[in-house]
């Protein structure tokens, strides 16, 4: 070309076309040929080799392959175009594998072997393991277990916990003991007015369930109890605060409600106390009336009346 000598428009307009024709084709064509890097890893062990395949680029889902040993090869095949350092599997594996080559379709490898083999493939998660042993191995290594495993277990249980209702709050309380007489007393003093109801009663026990949580200092319900309280533990659950209680000898317990003070009572009989009520109790009974006399029976027709003699005349 002459210098100073232009191109005419036309020839210009037909030489971009066809570069951008020549890009178009390259930007459709290029993914489609695309290699997908595959990371592989070895291990030799006593009677084994194990080469471990998974996406390079951290794909949690395992690739698709198949794979069997021909002739002394190992024939592994993918679903799709890849790209594997071959190079680094006869020194991941010097006992085993001597030389690889890729399909001509970019797909599959073929690794001639050292030694007669047979194989075996597991999938986990995102590992594929494929298994090599000697054709007399009776048994083979156990399946591969990836640890994307654990940590999606790991991850189900902290959502899970996350996910569950937050536990009520603990309140503070206070428990208090006294005598009275005869009885035993146990106050269960809450800060503010709470509901209850006993979820178990038997003789000489009783357990309250309370609609809150609670914290209480027991030791002194422990060290110095009163008289006829033989033991008393409570601990919190899902529904609320459990106290159970238990008395001396069986004796009764009663649950009541004192100005808002949950109370508990143990008392002993009183012999007298229980003679007067059984004299109450006999006086309130009503008292049978006796049958009264019945009256003579009537003559009928027909009978011989005996009558007494007449008096003498005087």
């Amino acid at each position: 070309m002459k210098p100073g000598y232009r191109l005419p428009q036309i020839a210009f307009r037909c030489v971009f076309y066809h570069a951008a024709l020549a890009g178009a084709a390259a930007a459709v064509v290029g993914p489609a040929y695309a290699q997908r890097a595959v990371a592989l890893s070895y291990q030799e062990k006593p009677g084994y080799a194990r080469i471990i395949a998974k996406w390079a680029d951290g794909d949690e889902a395992a690739p698709k392959v198949t794979a069997r040993v021909d002739s002394q090869v190992l024939v592994v095949r993918f679903d799709q175009k890849v790209a594997i350092d071959l190079d680094a599997m006869k020194s991941g594996l010097p006992s085993w594998a001597s030389i690889g080559r890729m399909d001509a379709d970019g797909m599959g490898a073929r690794i001639a072997l050292s030694r007669e083999a047979r194989m075996r493939l597991s999938t986990s998660a995102d590992l594929v393991a494929l298994d090599i042993l000697p054709p007399e191995a009776t048994q083979f290594p156990p399946p591969i277990v990836s640890p994307l495993i654990a940590k999606k277990a790991k991850a189900a249980e902290t959502a899970r916990i996350a996910a569950l209702p937050k536990a009520p709050p603990i309140e503070e309380l206070e428990v208090r003991g006294s005598e009275a007489g005869s009885s035993s007393r146990i106050g269960f003093y809450w800060q503010s007015p709470v509901t209850y109801k006993v979820v178990e009663e038997k003789p000489g026990l009783a357990k309250i369930l309370f609609s809150r949580r609670g914290k209480a200092d027991l030791a002194y319900m422990h060290v110095d109890p009163p008289a006829n309280l033989a033991n008393l533990s409570a601990e919190n659950t899902d529904k609320g605060y459990l106290a159970t209680i238990t008395s001396k000898d069986e004796l009764p317990i009663r649950v009541y409600l004192d100005a808002n003070v949950v109370t508990v009572d143990i008392s002993k009989s009183d012999p007298e106390k229980a003679k007067l009520a059984q004299e109450i109790a006999d006086t309130a009974r009503p008292q049978r009336k006796p049958a009264p006399f019945a009256a003579p029976p009537q003559p009928r027709a027909g009978d011989i009346v005996s009558k007494p003699a007449p008096a003498p005349a005087p």
